[in-house]
């Protein structure tokens, strides 16, 4: 699969971005050189980028997920498994977390996977979770 990227211009989120990185480690270790025509911060400009025909984008399914259902853009599964990310909460040391803290914490752990899952109904990867303070 990756491979195939050397034939296809490719239109990158910010390099200093984490999916980025992730990218690019994957590709060079397969020996792939990508040709890079385009580069933006923001996501929805990668995605206009390829709606526009420039090239192809690795971006979060949830990103693209309207497109996608408008059937503006094709998904794809990058490598065998995709690629995954783990998100993590950073806060603080507090020995009492604040209720609106506690709240934040408890909504990214009951919303975000259903959220930020593959629209093939797969499960997002597995991850662990700590409570905040």
């Amino acid at each position: 699969m990756f491979r195939e990227l050397t034939r296809e211009p490719l239109v990158l989120h910010a390099r200093a971005s984490a999916t980025t990185d992730l990218l690019l480690r994957h590709l060079l270790a397969e020996g792939v050189f990508p040709r890079v025509v385009a580069e933006s911060d923001q996501l929805d400009a990668v995605s206009a980028l390829v709606r526009a025909g420039i090239g192809i984008a690795v971006v979060p399914r949830w990103v693209v997920r309207p497109a996608l259902a408008r059937g503006e853009l094709h998904a794809l599964r990058v490598g065998r498994d995709g690629m995954h990310r783990a998100w993590g909460i950073v806060t603080t040391d507090r020995p009492h977390p604040t209720a609106a803290l506690r709240q934040m914490v408890t909504l990214c752990l009951d919303r975000l996977p259903g959220l930020l899952s593959a629209d093939d109904g797969s499960a997002p990867p597995p991850r662990s979770s700590t409570g905040a303070g």
